[in-house]
Parts: C-alpha cells; structure tokens; sequence
C-alpha cells in the first residue's frame, strides 16, 4: 500500500499472497518428504533453519518503506491482546480432548471478555495498539471476513486431507506428499492470476469464480471412498486450489484498497490477525467434527477404522463448504473501495483523535 500505485495493488498483493497461500499447501508434501526420509522431528529441525536464513536476509537486504516512528505503546493492550487471543484459541483447540469441562468454558470466557476490553481499549484511546476503526469502513470489513473465511476453509482442508489419504486410504506420508503438490502448485499460479485479474475486473467477479470452484472440488472430496483412486483426490484438490486464490486474493486486495494510506499498516496487521486466529480455530473446529464423525459410525456399528475416518472427515468438509457459503453471501455486499474513506476529528476520553466518517 505505500510502494505501489493503487492500480497496482492487485498484482503486488498477489506476489504478497503468493508466500502466505503456498505455505500451507506445499507443507504436507515437505512433511511428507521429511517423514519419509528421516522422522517427524525433521520438521521442526527444519523451522530452525529456515528461520536462520530469514534472519540473515532480513541483516542483509530488508529495506523498511515508511519512515520509523516512535509512538506511545499501550503495555495493557499488549497483555489484553495475548491474553485474549490466546485463551479463545487454546479454548477451541482443547474441546475437542476435554469437550466443555469447566476448563474449556473458562478458556472460552475469558478469551471473549478480555478481547471485548482489548476493543474497546483501542477505540478509547489516543495511541491505540491497533486501529480497529478500519473495521468501520463496510468496504473494509466485508472483504476482510470473506479473507478469513477461505483462509479457514483453506487450513480445515489441508488439515483433513493428508490424514484422510493415510488413515482412510492407506497411503504412505511421502505418497502423500507428492499427491499434494501439483495443487500447491496450481494454486501458486492461481494466486499471481488473480492479483493482476483483480487490478482489471475487481473484486466480486473474481471471488464468484473461486466460490464455485472451491464448493465443486469440495463437493468431490465427499466421494473418496476407502478405495478410491488418487485420480478423484487429485482432482478435488486441484479444483480447490483453483477456487480458493481467487477469493483470497481478490477479496484481500479489495479490502487494503478500500483504506486511506495512513491506516495501511493497521489494516494489513488486522487481516493477519484474523486470518491465523480464524485459521486456527477452524483447524480445531475441523478436529472435533471429525472426532464426531468416527464416534457416529462407531455408534451405528461401524467396525473398520479406516470407513470411519472417511466419514469422519466429510463433516469437516462440510464445516468447509459452510464456510464458502459465507463468502457467498458476503460477495453480494462488497464495494467498490475506489474512494479514499475520509478522516474527521472528535474528542475521545478528553483528547483530540481522527475518526472515521462513513
């Protein structure tokens, strides 16, 4: 946003979100590869040296496009922040192994009171942690919730996918792996398509596009079976990936543009934000459906271990497809961002601060 000219927007973030998407898709096939050849703990060595690298790069070449800043930093945001954020995820993640015990439920409780004070406390002061008066621009917000719904939809799939090919199917890890990685590289170029589509034809075009074709490859995923064959997964996967970057990055695109420059940064930081908080909430949520899944089949007497996985793993598909829907249903309500959202100055808590006019 402060690099390149508005009618580049689309093709930058495209570039942007070229990193973010591929990661989670071409995991599996590095996971798979890693276990295969050595053991689980290869993964996390390799965390390791990737982040040594960053760090060199970043010593040696990382160049900081706005001018530095030393503004008042809230330490009790920071605190209400992890501490919100982290008991809402970690109270999602649990009931899937603790159900709603007490724990869970004061998790879940915390997490929502203390993130309402988080918010709160930033549209109350005058050198918030985080602008969320982003989040009251329509333009903004609309896109902003179909960003974090794909990105769920998105990790719900990658997570249930190479477990359903190995415990439904019975296929190795590194067989996995390989399965995985023409739709990592489908959606690769998918994702630069759509940023430099989106500075063409806009948003909503675009996301109908990725919604039909991620709820098609969805819809497939319902028909593996315990003996299918890895045509049908392949093409369900790739269809997906197709879909999803079309959603993702027009609707991400969207959403940056639709803000003044000044709120660029704070606009961006809420989109990861809700992007890893949603993603990892879905993963848990994809979890215990499929906890309910394989309990369903072993209640209707089901006794094959692998069928039960399979029928596990299609609530969760379906908790996807749910997800999509939403982006549906948003995409009806999205605008066109070609205007600059006007700042006006109010008093908040005795103090002269800009709010958003809309």
């Amino acid at each position: 946003m402060r690099v390149f000219p508005p009618y580049r927007i689309g093709a930058a973030n495209g570039v942007a979100g070229l990193v973010v998407m591929f990661a989670p898709v071409i995991g599996p096939t590095l996971a798979g590869a890693l276990i295969g050849a050595l053991s689980w703990r290869a993964i996390f060595a390799l965390f390791a040296v990737v982040a040594v690298i960053a760090i060199v790069c970043i010593a040696a070449f990382f160049v900081t496009p706005i001018e530095c800043t030393r503004p008042a930093v809230d330490i009790l945001s920071i605190i209400a922040s992890a501490l919100g954020f982290g008991c809402l995820v970690a109270g999602v993640s649990l009931i899937s192994d603790m159900g709603f015990s007490a724990a869970v439920v004061g998790l879940l409780v915390i997490g929502v009171v203390v993130l309402a004070f988080y918010a709160y406390r930033q549209l109350h002061i005058a050198d918030p942690l985080l602008d969320l008066r982003a989040l009251g621009i329509a333009a903004f917000r609309t896109p902003a919730i179909m960003v974090s719904c794909s990105f769920a939809c998105t990790l719900a799939f990658m997570y249930l996918v190479p477990q359903e090919l190995q415990r439904g199917l019975g296929m190795s890890s590194t067989l996995v792996g390989l399965l995985m990685l023409p739709g990592g590289i489908v959606n690769a170029v998918c994702t630069l398509m759509a940023g430099r589509l989106f500075d063409r034809h806009g948003a909503r075009v675009l996301v109908w596009i990725g919604v039909v074709m991620a709820a098609i490859g969805g819809a497939l995923f319902f028909a593996i079976g315990v003996d299918s064959g890895v045509v049908l997964f392949l093409a369900a996967h790739i269809i997906v990936m197709v879909g999803i970057p079309f959603i993702q990055q027009s609707a991400q695109s969207a959403a940056l543009k639709s803000l003044p420059g000044r709120m660029a940064a704070d606009g961006s930081t809420i989109l990861n934000t809700m992007q890893q908080v949603c993603g990892a909430i879905a993963t848990a949520v994809a979890t215990c459906l499929l906890g309910l899944g394989q309990t369903g089949y072993a209640a209707g007497g089901g006794t094959n271990a692998a069928q039960g996985f399979v029928d596990g793993s299609r609530y969760g598909y379906m908790f996807g497809l749910v997800l999509v829907a939403i982006v549906l249903v948003f995409s009806f309500m999205l605008k066109g961002g070609k205007e600059e959202p006007k700042l006006v100055p109010v008093r908040v808590d005795g103090g002269a601060v800009e709010s958003l006019a809309v």
